[in-house]
């Protein structure tokens, strides 16, 4: 992995922990919903500077460069983290129809 790529890795890696960190003070984020983005983060850090291990990880999948590896990896990994956020937000979306319809019930009975 070149070093500019080395470089712009972490530059945007700091950026997006700081982010994060951001957004928890200012309370605009849980800190149990920070997890992953913090972690991943800090994997991405991680990546750029031993790059040896990552090398040897691209060369064993088969990859011609490293900097593919590291553009699959990081996009699998937002791909599955996407998947988890909608499953949640299904989730929720069906609470609050659920809820809606209580209320909406409770109503009812109330103009009774």
């Amino acid at each position: 992995m070149g070093i500019v790529l080395r470089i712009i890795l972490i530059f945007f890696s700091l950026l997006y922990f700081g982010y994060t960190v951001l957004q928890i003070r200012r309370s605009h984020l849980n800190i149990e919903d920070a997890i992953f983005p913090i972690v991943f983060s800090l994997l991405c850090i991680l990546m750029s500077i031993f790059t040896k291990v990552v090398s040897f990880i691209s060369m064993k999948l088969g990859f011609i460069s490293v900097s593919n590896f590291v553009l699959v990896f990081i996009i699998a990994v937002l791909s599955i983290y996407n998947l988890k956020l909608i499953v949640k937000f299904s989730y929720l979306k069906e609470k609050l129809k659920s809820l809606n319809h209580s209320i909406a019930l409770i109503e009812k009975e109330k103009e009774k």
